[in-house]
């Protein structure tokens, strides 16, 4: 009776050592190099050349007496700016970075600017606050210089690396000034002074476009997408109204070009999400603390829970395929730039909700890669919102520019029928894949938006606060 337990416990130990064999077998060689969408010139910084106006967004906040653009500040960002500089010489980047964070954010708006936030969405109350505009940029000349220097860069190039975090001082003060920018614009118009108001929001416009297709950082391309927006609903306004010349019209139709995919691309940020993986997986390989979330095991009972297993196998490197774990972030990156190639009308139910390419499938996914597996299904980002806000501009672009097309051939006679005069323009809904609509009794034309149904040219939200449809008004001469 002994030696038959003896022989079955003898069974049961070579089982599992001949499992542990096979599996860290498997585990012995990582696939080759891996092939993606992006280059070295890609993972390098875009520019630090210092003509580059990102380094004003880096700098925005800095005291006032400092000279955002002299050598010593542009020096300090390149060198925290510089690619392996944080694993090379951690000491040197935590120098460079304690002074950077100490001098942001020594600036702050003077005087009260709470109003800006409720007229630029209402621009008929802007001339009641003419006096308070005037002020503001009367006590904050740093800025409006500081702003100015962002609207003449040639460039806007976001260089920026996973090592550090962007200073929202900065995004908050740069939404500011461009909020007092827009209502000085306004109230240039307002004054009979066309020619300068609609200057000086189509100079925005094209400033947010630079800093929304060449950013890396989330923050920059939220901030980018909201200015837009604001942007772009209020020259919708302007042109709108009945005084508003003709060559106004014109120059709107010149210089405010149609957005296409690589204008306002979700690209930069996936170089970011790419380089960010490549930072985490180098602090696995480091060992720089548990690499997954663990309860450990007194918190989980008597059996460790999944994350104390991961921890534990991130401890050997053969269980982490860098390059296996590569591959599958530049698969998703490249599913998820060929969903961003499509117009919304085209995307089947569930289109990036959740990763196109998720390694952890069936019982025995864990058996090759464990740790790069489970380090990947957590580490990719949703881009699904992004990718449509990005058509929501679009949109109000073509909206736009639909409504001066309008309004000038308005001049030449009255039309009948708006809506087939729609269907001649080559600017298609992305929401639907046909022309955009008009509502003659609400004088709007709209797109149907990210729900993708007629709303019957409703704007706003909906009970389950989807947006509805994206309106801009239209008051024409009909027949």
């Amino acid at each position: 009776m002994k030696r038959k337990i003896l022989r079955r416990l003898a069974v049961g130990v070579g089982i599992v050592l001949v499992f542990i064999v096979a599996f860290v077998a498997i585990n012995l060689s990582d696939a080759p190099r891996p092939n993606g969408v992006f280059t070295p010139a890609d993972l390098a910084p875009a520019s630090l050349d210092k003509e580059n106006g990102y380094f004003r967004m880096m700098a925005f906040s800095y005291p006032g007496d400092v000279d955002i653009t002299g050598p010593e500040v542009v020096a300090r960002i390149r060198r925290f700016s510089e690619p392996g500089v944080l694993m090379r010489d951690p000491a040197v980047f935590d120098s460079l970075i304690r002074a950077h964070r100490g001098a942001t954010g020594s600036l702050s708006v003077q005087g009260d600017s709470r109003f800006l936030k409720d007229v630029i969405y209402h621009p008929e109350r802007i001339s009641a606050h003419k006096e308070q505009a005037a002020a503001l940029i009367k006590q904050n000349p740093v800025l409006v210089e500081r702003f100015k220097g962002l609207l003449d860069a040639s460039r806007i190039e976001d260089f920026s690396l996973p090592a550090y975090s962007y200073p929202v001082a900065d995004a908050v003060l740069v939404s500011v000034m461009a909020r007092l920018f827009l209502v000085k614009n306004v109230l240039d118009v307002q004054a009979g002074d066309w020619d300068k108001g609609i200057k000086g929001i189509l100079e925005q416009i094209a400033l947010f476009r630079k800093l929304g297709a060449g950013s890396r950082q989330v923050v920059n391309r939220m901030l980018s997408y909201n200015q837009l927006r604001q942007s772009l609903r209020i020259l919708a306004q302007l042109i709108n109204q009945e005084g508003c010349p003709e060559d106004i019209l014109h120059r709107t139709l010149n210089q405010l070009e149609a957005l296409d995919e690589p204008s306002l691309g979700i690209r930069n940020l996936l170089i970011f999400d790419f380089l960010s993986a490549l930072r985490g997986l180098d602090d696995i390989d480091h060992a720089k603390g548990d690499a997954f979330e663990s309860v450990g095991v007194l918190s989980a009972g008597l059996w460790p829970d999944p994350s104390d297993w991961l921890n534990f196998l991130s401890r050997f490197g053969i269980f982490l395929h860098r390059n296996r774990t590569m591959q599958y972030y530049l698969d998703e990156i490249a599913a998820v730039l060929s969903l961003e190639r499509r117009p919304p009308y085209l995307w089947r139910a569930g289109d990036g909700e959740r990763p196109a390419v998720y390694p952890r499938k069936g019982w025995f996914w864990w058996l090759r890669n464990p740790v790069g597996k489970a380090y990947m299904s957590i580490g990719f980002a949703n881009h699904r919102p992004l990718i449509l806000q990005k058509f929501q501009i679009m949109a109000l672009v073509d909206l736009v520019r639909i409504a001066a097309r309008c309004r000038l051939r308005c001049r030449e006679e009255a039309l009948s029928d708006i809506q087939a005069e729609l269907t001649r323009y080559a600017e298609i809904d992305p929401f639907s894949g046909k022309a955009y609509r008009y509502r003659n009794d609400k004088q709007v034309v709209y797109s149907l938006g990210v729900n993708g149904v007629d709303d019957g040219g409703d704007g706003g939200l909906n009970e389950s606060r989807t947006p509805l449809d994206l309106v801009i008004r239209l008051s024409l001469q009909v027949k």
